[in-house]
């Protein structure tokens, strides 16, 4: 079923004159793997409270992960 809507998502964007590169890299597995795991770190830091100097150190590093992941986004 994804493999349907990638290839049609792809095509749609090749034809628009959109970034095929940028559409190709938002379905690789490990780009997504890594982007909602960040995201469910960043959402479990506000579900337990940020209550110590750890709490927002790992919520520095989640959200550290997660930019890292959308900044390259656009790369090769």
């Amino acid at each position: 079923m994804l493999g349907i809507f990638k290839t049609s998502f792809l095509r749609k964007t090749e034809a628009s004159g959109g970034n095929m590169l940028l559409s190709s890299k938002f379905f690789k597995i490990e780009w997504l793997g890594q982007t909602i795991a960040s995201t469910l770190w960043i959402i479990s830091v506000f579900s337990y409270g940020i209550y110590s100097v750890g709490d927002y150190l790992q919520l520095s590093a989640a959200s550290a992960w997660l930019l890292a992941n959308l900044s390259n986004l656009g790369k090769d």
